[in-house]
């Protein structure tokens, strides 16, 4: 019944952590991932963040209370679903349908490509979850005393770094990046 945002996701993540005997993780999330592991940190149960093009940063939220998003973006997918498996079979089709997302759509394989799709279009709590990201923004660093990493993809188009990163918080380009890392590059980034 609660409202799915960031904050609200981070409670539940920090409760199935206390259930597991997690009193704190070394978290990493991308996206809204990223938003809840910095939430995380705020509710004290990150030992460290590292942030992959974090949600959030915006200097307002980007939907008033009861204003709904004018993409049918999500509608559009979910319609097109039955013809992405031949579209994504081309590296120009991955190109045309995940291009605004990645830097590189053509360097995921087709079953990647295929899942993020179905993903996007077929999960349910999307909607919820998505409104509610976009009617708040992080509200800061306040009460975060753990190392953060903020990385950011070069060529990310959905969401930018903070004008000024907070205090003491490292900051890193990722170099020929969009938003979403394909797995090999995730991977690559972790690393170091």
């Amino acid at each position: 019944g609660a409202t799915p945002d960031p904050r609200a996701l981070a409670r539940v993540l920090a409760d199935d952590l206390g259930a597991r005997g997690i009193a704190a993780a070394h978290v990493v999330g991308s996206s809204l991932g990223a938003w809840i592991a910095l939430e995380l940190a705020r509710l004290g149960r990150a030992r460290s963040v590292t942030s992959l093009c974090a949600a959030g940063f915006w200097s307002r939220p980007l939907l008033a209370d009861g204003e709904l998003p004018r993409k049918p973006a999500r509608a559009i997918a979910r319609a097109l679903l039955p013809a992405m498996r031949p579209l994504l079979r081309t590296e120009r089709g991955r190109r045309l349908v995940l291009g605004m997302n990645m830097a590189h759509p053509e360097r995921v394989t087709h079953a990647e490509a295929l899942d993020i799709v179905r993903a996007y279009a077929t999960a349910p709590g999307y909607p919820a979850t998505n409104l509610a990201m976009r009617r708040t923004s992080f509200p800061g660093a306040e009460g975060i005393d753990v190392p953060v990493t903020l990385a950011w993809g070069e060529h990310d188009r959905l969401v930018r770094p903070p004008r000024v990163p907070p205090e003491g918080w490292r900051t890193v380009l990722l170099p020929d990046c969009g938003h979403l890392l394909p797995s090999r590059q995730r991977a690559e980034t972790t690393d170091k």
